[in-house]
């Protein structure tokens, strides 16, 4: 949307300020780099504050009242669906809005392009650089909220199935139809966790009762509960799975993006731009400093999220 109105603004204001066209595309182009770089950092502060509430939301599922906060999580699907569209409108406006960019292409590289290596070179970057920008903007960003949203809602649904279990279980209509509540269930999984177990608990605990129909519907309660627990912890998997994906195409983005900073820096003072243009230094060094944060702050944050969920 940034960029959107941006360029709007900018091909208005280049529309009654032809004379002085060339100087104030290529302050145009800065600026929008400058903004699209702030954009940027705040939608990293936004996707790792959105991931740590994914954690949180998952771990109360799996260990709370099995209440999904369906809101958060069609909260992130906008969010990450507009970041994908700003991230598209991006990438197709750059071409035409940086025709007065001066840089040339070896200047976004450390190393001199002489060659057909270092040509070559340069070109397998950029591509797999775009491929890997493409992959965390729009794949994981867009697959994660949409898969948790599923398994949220299984593992509801899974919850709902499954009838209380305990020592003083009986066959009254009324409780064969309580739903077994995520909390409970997740205490007799790490209690009893393996079917020979689970058998013997049940059969221990109703061997004094000569109740035939008690003692089987506590056999079929158990086979019921073992089939969550695959469920579970297949589901599980797959959070963590994509949790870890998440940060590590994030984490690598922040870091390309300092990078590519750190190589315009250098270009930009090789081209005395500093010397010409004091505004643009500014928008260079606010961008490197601001940009260097959210690597630090919210890539710990996001892994000390993830830990609860690693050790379920």
């Amino acid at each position: 949307m940034f960029t959107l109105v941006i360029f709007i603004g900018m091909a208005a204001v280049e529309h009654f300020h032809k004379r002085n066209f060339s100087k104030f595309s290529e302050s145009s182009v800065m600026m929008l780099i400058f903004v699209e770089a702030l954009y940027k950092i705040l939608m990293m502060h936004i996707k790792s504050d959105n991931l740590n509430c994914l954690v949180t939301m998952t771990n109360n599922i799996v260990t709370d009242s099995g209440q999904t906060n369906e809101n958060m999580s069609r909260l992130m699907s906008i969010i990450f669906i507009i970041n994908l569209f700003v991230n598209y409108m991006t990438w197709t406006l750059y071409p035409l809005l940086c025709q007065h960019y001066r840089l040339p292409f070896s200047a976004n590289f450390p190393f001199e392009i002489n060659n057909i290596t270092n040509y070559s070179l340069a070109y397998i970057y950029e591509t797999m650089m775009g491929f890997y920008v493409c992959l965390s903007h729009g794949c994981v960003d867009t697959l994660m909220p949409v898969t948790v949203s599923i398994i949220t809602t299984q593992i509801r649904n899974i919850a709902s199935r499954i009838a209380l279990i305990g020592s003083n279980q009986n066959t009254s209509n009324e409780n064969l139809d309580r739903p077994l509540r995520v909390k409970q269930l997740c205490n007799v999984i790490k209690h009893r966790r393996k079917a020979n177990d689970c058998q013997y608990y049940s059969i221990s605990q109703l061997n004094a009762n000569s109740d035939i129909r008690q003692l089987q519907y506590s056999i079929e309660a158990h086979v019921r509960l073992l089939r969550v627990v695959s469920e579970l912890n297949k589901y599980h998997s797959t959070v963590f799975a994509l949790q870890v994906l998440s940060t590590i195409c994030h984490s690598g983005v922040m870091i390309l993006f300092c990078f590519k900073f750190e190589v315009l820096h250098q270009a930009a003072f090789k081209s005395q731009w500093y010397n010409t243009n004091k505004k643009v230094a500014k928008m260079l060094l606010i961008f490197g400093e601001i940009g260097k944060k959210p690597v630090v702050l919210k890539g710990l944050s996001v892994f000390k999220a993830s830990h609860f969920t690693f050790l379920m």
